[in-house]
């Protein structure tokens, strides 16, 4: 289940087009997971909490490129709740 967790990262910064270097984005997504996510004990109130001021709960996920050695920086926002959450309601992402 820790891979179904980052695998829903990895995508949630596909679709969001942060720019993360191909060669990078599953260490990346990784990371993110052991580091920044979380249990949320009310995902109704979590996404309200988010909604009411995204950017006060954007964190900023800084890596180094693997190849190039240039940092760059990756906003990390509602996976960091959602992603843990596939434990516990796998049915709201299946499609």
């Amino acid at each position: 289940a820790g891979r179904d967790i980052t695998n829903f990262i990895q995508q949630s910064l596909r679709d969001r087009d942060e720019r993360v270097p191909p060669e990078d984005i599953l260490q990346v997504s990784q990371r993110i997971k052991e580091q920044n996510c979380y249990v949320s004990q009310d995902i109704a109130a979590e996404f309200a909490k988010y909604d009411a001021d995204l950017p006060k709960h954007i964190t900023k996920f800084t890596e180094v490129h693997q190849k190039t050695g240039k940092e760059y920086t990756v906003d990390v926002g509602y996976e960091k709740f959602l992603g843990p959450e596939l434990f516990f309601s796998p049915e709201i992402f299946s499609t």
